[in-house]
């Protein structure tokens, strides 16, 4: 845009034998001030669009806490989902990446089964019974 302005004055300062130059110079300068205009009403808009953005990123996490708070129950460094009937289900799931989480014959920690994730749980395959036995009665 700046080079547009620049390009129109020297416009403008070669037309200055010709009788209509006058009318030309306000006419570049009325176009050079409306896109003054428009270029701060761009940076405001995208300004307003970035707190639209970051509104709505934090409205997502918001809902998606809201639906796991529904859904599930945070025990021990894992979620374990309600079932409809009462109860939860058997398979602990990862609380970073939502994926299920595995222990290697009850012996080690659950951890999470994403290769990437790995977040590990605060209990083995043989606290499960005593942990869902409790979850339970909460």
């Amino acid at each position: 845009m700046t080079d547009l302005i620049s390009t129109l004055g020297s416009l403008v300062a070669s037309l200055g034998n010709v009788q209509s130059a006058d009318v030309l110079r306000e006419r570049v300068a009325l176009i050079s001030d409306q896109l003054e205009l428009l270029k701060q009403r761009v940076i405001d808009l995208e300004e307003e669009n970035t707190g639209f953005m970051k509104e709505n990123d934090k409205l997502k996490q918001e809902i998606a806490r809201q639906l796991v708070s529904e859904e599930y129950v945070e025990h021990r460094g894992a979620l374990f989902k309600r079932k409809p009937s009462g109860g939860y289900a058997e398979t602990p799931v990862c609380p970073v990446c939502r994926r299920s989480m595995w222990c290697f014959q009850k012996s080690l920690p659950y951890e999470c089964s994403d290769d990437a994730c790995r977040h590990p749980a605060d209990f083995t395959g043989r606290d499960l019974p005593g942990i869902l036995a409790a979850l339970d009665e909460e």
